[in-house]
């Protein structure tokens, strides 16, 4: 007596739900197993080709449903699964629904810390990932407490932390925040003093050029404006197109000019820039619009 035996039926797919570098894929077993007795399923992605596979509970008889992880955040995915008995592998199941894996976004760059008057200047750039779901604010943490600052919006802007106690050494992190949750910390920034100054921040620089540099550069030319009684110790410009929407990161300078870099060929750009000196940061001079090269 003999026993003839196949690779299984193709299992049903179900239903695929999205989770953090993951997604669960349920399915249901193909009546005809071949043959022989069904010993795994295998999930596979698609774009990226990732597989997992799960063996038959002993206590339900089951497998699905299977977890495949180190899936992208933001990357939208369907699966498919093929069943494996004792002779070969099955065909695969039709393909799932289509869902995209979502996590907290990836921690942001911290940049640097200027002391002011029982204040401190904190720049920093936006993670590289924002977890597939819109960064919807940041919050700048100080180290001692005493600073913080929260605040809304997708844009990586310098901030100005309040509340800060003079001739206290401060370092600072910065978190990201998105629909799903808070980022881990950046690295530390540099170690800053605040210390009381008599005077004002600088007033606003006049931008007397803004002019093409190499392809996605503008070049910032600019006067030196009243110090307010306190040197200054450094200037930031950044660009915006118009209408707002695509903030630069900030450059950073002892003098004019600043050359803004990472803009977007043939587009028209709103340039300004603000002097620091000891009391903090001033406001903030424009230029005319510009195309970037």
């Amino acid at each position: 007596s003999v026993t003839l035996a196949g690779v299984p039926g193709a299992p049903t797919i179900g239903t695929a739900t999205a989770g953090n570098n993951s997604a669960s894929v349920s399915f249901e077993a193909h009546y005809w197993n071949g043959g022989s007795a069904v010993t795994g399923y295998t999930v596979t992605s698609s774009p990226g080709g990732l597989t997992q596979t799960g063996s038959i509970s002993a206590l339900t008889g089951l497998a699905s449903p299977i977890t495949l992880n180190g899936l992208t955040n933001g990357t939208a995915y369907t699966f498919t699964v093929t069943a494996t008995n004792g002779v070969g592998t099955s065909a695969a199941s039709a393909a799932s629904n289509s869902v995209t894996p979502v996590g907290a976004p990836g921690a942001p760059t911290i940049g640097t810390a200027t002391p002011g008057d029982t204040t401190a200047s904190v720049t920093f750039t936006a993670p590289g990932s924002n977890g597939g779901s819109a960064i919807t604010g940041y919050t700048v943490t100080s180290n001692p407490a005493g600073g913080v600052d929260s605040f809304a919006g997708t844009t990586a802007l310098p901030r100005i932390i309040t509340g800060l106690s003079n001739g206290t050494a401060y370092t600072f992190t910065v978190t990201a925040t998105n629909a799903i949750g808070t980022s881990a910390a950046s690295a530390a920034s540099n170690s800053i003093t605040p210390t009381a100054v008599v005077g004002l921040p600088p007033g606003a620089p006049t931008i007397t050029s803004t002019g093409p540099g190499a392809a996605g550069e503008l070049v910032v030319s600019f006067t030196v404006p009243a110090d307010g009684g306190s040197p200054i110790t450094g200037y930031m410009a950044m660009c915006d197109t118009v209408p707002p929407g695509s903030l630069s990161a900030p450059t950073f300078g002892p003098s004019s000019p600043l050359t803004v870099t990472g803009l977007t060929s043939a587009t028209s750009y709103l340039c300004s820039v603000s002097a620091t000196n000891g009391v903090g940061p001033g406001p903030f001079g424009l230029g005319t619009l510009t195309s970037a090269p």
